[in-house]
């Protein structure tokens, strides 16, 4: 399997390594590009000059442009609107859920806490996506 482009959106930097660190133990030879905030984000990924990004994981509470602000502005961009996003969130919320479903998001994950429990979650989702 090819090394995978991956972008973290993530303004937690806790939450950040340890989603980087579960990524990166899925599968060592991925890169993780780490970006703290929605607008950061999308400039990136708007940037001709950059690679085009395999897979998105995001967090859905982001300070200045939300998760769901970046969802749309991904749906409303040709060259964007086909990558996986998986959403990655410390709230169980029914409404936040329900809002969701507007967007092709592949996954809903409440953060895990622990280590060893975020790699199996990793592996799996890798899985799916790329084999």
């Amino acid at each position: 399997m090819k090394p995978l482009e991956i972008l973290l959106i993530e303004d937690n930097p806790a939450d950040a390594k340890l989603t980087a660190e579960a990524l990166l133990c899925a599968s060592a030879s991925n890169h993780i590009t780490v970006i703290p905030t929605g607008e950061e984000a999308m400039a990136f990924l708007r940037d001709p000059h950059t690679t085009l990004i395999d897979l998105i994981f995001m967090d859905l509470h982001l300070p200045g442009k939300g998760g769901l602000e970046v969802l749309a502005d991904l749906q409303r961009d040709v060259r964007l609107k086909n990558i996986p996003v998986v959403i990655l969130t410390g709230s169980n919320d029914p409404e936040e859920i329900a809002e969701l479903k507007k967007y092709p998001v592949y996954q809903y994950l409440v953060k895990p806490h622990v280590l060893d429990g975020y790699i199996i979650t990793m592996k799996v989702l890798i899985a799916r996506f790329f084999h």
